[in-house]
């Protein structure tokens, strides 16, 4: 099972987030908050994020609807999932947008996302 992050408590929606958040509430050895700080230390920008989502078991795509809406669809979406699995996003719009699964969700699954810009 992949290394998911483990929530000290939840995390705000900021914009942007930085590394230095982040760090405030996620262990700091964990792989995808490290993959998320590199790519901001890079200078993109991720504007919202959601750590272990629950997936209900059997699924096949969930949707994601933002806090905030964005201004336009030109961001990319970071992904990680607790199972095997293949993903891809459609539906892109500027209120969210739609996570597919290639092999359906497991019983006590979950996904984490960041958007990027």
């Amino acid at each position: 099972m992949p290394n998911v992050p483990q929530f000290k408590k939840y995390p705000p929606i900021a914009d942007p987030v930085t590394a230095e958040v982040l760090r405030q509430f996620f262990k700091e050895d964990d792989d995808w908050t490290q993959f998320v700080a590199t790519i901001i230390n890079s200078g993109l920008l991720t504007r919202q994020l959601a750590t272990n989502v629950a997936v209900p078991a059997t699924a096949g795509s969930v949707v994601v609807s933002f806090a905030i809406a964005q201004q336009d669809t030109s961001f990319m979406v970071a992904l990680e999932v607790s199972w095997n699995t293949t993903m891809w996003v459609t539906a892109k719009t500027k209120t969210g947008f739609t996570v597919n699964f290639g092999t359906a969700a497991p019983a006590n699954a979950t996904f984490s996302w960041a958007i990027l810009r």
